[in-house]
This record gives structure tokens, sequence and C-alpha cells, in this order.
């Protein structure tokens, strides 16, 4: 079985921290199927990281379109991977999780990534983090890339 995770969440709420840990196995996972434990393997894509790696100090919203479809394409990936592998098959009992790391602003972002689990015929979840706004924002001061108070406080809205 695959499953497309997505994080949702204004900047600093705690999507990072929660999928490494997740991809780091610190948040136990464990499935059942048929009362046998299921193999859990998780891959995060963090949307932030991706950005960094290509992005020139000042916003410009072409590279940042161009950014958000090459970490959309990681997910597409990752996905026909699994698909490929006759190692991930529900026989072997096996589950692959694909944690898309962004904050997801818009429906349509969420739309887009459902579709593209449904092409790959993955399940598909989204959590949404909730966060007290103060708490990200203190977050975010402790930051080395820091998001900035007005863009948190405007997602927040």
């Amino acid at each position: 079985m695959k499953l497309l995770l997505l994080l949702c969440g204004i900047p600093a709420s705690g999507k990072t921290t929660f999928a490494s840990r997740l991809s780091s196995h610190d948040l136990p996972i464990e499935w059942k199927r048929e009362n046998k434990l299921a193999n859990v393997f998780v891959e995060s894509i963090n949307y932030d990281q991706e950005e960094k790696r290509n992005v020139s100090s000042s916003f410009d919203s072409i590279e940042w379109k161009r950014n958000r479809t090459k970490c959309k394409e990681i997910v597409e990936e990752k996905l026909r991977e699994s698909t490929a592998e006759g190692e991930w098959n529900d026989q072997l009992n096996e589950w692959r999780i694909i944690v898309a790391d962004d904050n997801f602003y818009y429906s349509s972002m969420r739309l887009e990534m459902f579709r593209i689990a449904q092409r790959f015929k993955a399940g598909f979840g989204i959590i949404f983090f909730d966060s007290q706004l103060d708490s990200c924002l203190l977050r975010d001061q402790r930051r080395e890339d820091k998001v900035g108070e007005v863009i948190i406080r405007r997602m927040n809205e």
C-alpha cells in the first residue's frame, strides 16, 4: 500500500518536525493488516529545503513556481517508483508513505496532489497543523531562515 500524506499549516506550525520524526521512526508507526504487522517505509519531501537549493536571495515568482513544479515531480517520481517496484505490494504487507511537507495554502494545491495520488492509485491523507499563532511566531524567530511575522500573520488570516 502506498499513501501520499500532505502536511498543511502556517509556517513554524510543526510540519517539518513531525515529518522528520515520522521519517526517522521517532513516532510509533504500527499498522496491522489481517493481524500481521506491516513494514512501514516513510519518505519526506520538504518543499522549503528543495526551494532553498534553487532559489536566489530575492523572491522571484517564476523561480518559486518552477521549484513547486520540481517538488511535485519528486512526489510523482516517488509514487512511480513505488508502483514500479514489485516489492511494494499488498501481498508483502508493506506500506510506503510519501510525506509532502509544505503549507499547501490554497485548496487548488491540495486538489492537485489528490489527483496525483489517484493517478498512482495511492491512498491520500492530509494532516492540518492548527498551532497557536504566537507559538508559530516565536518558533519562526528561532529559525535560521525566518519566514517573517508579516507572512505568517497573513497566512493565518
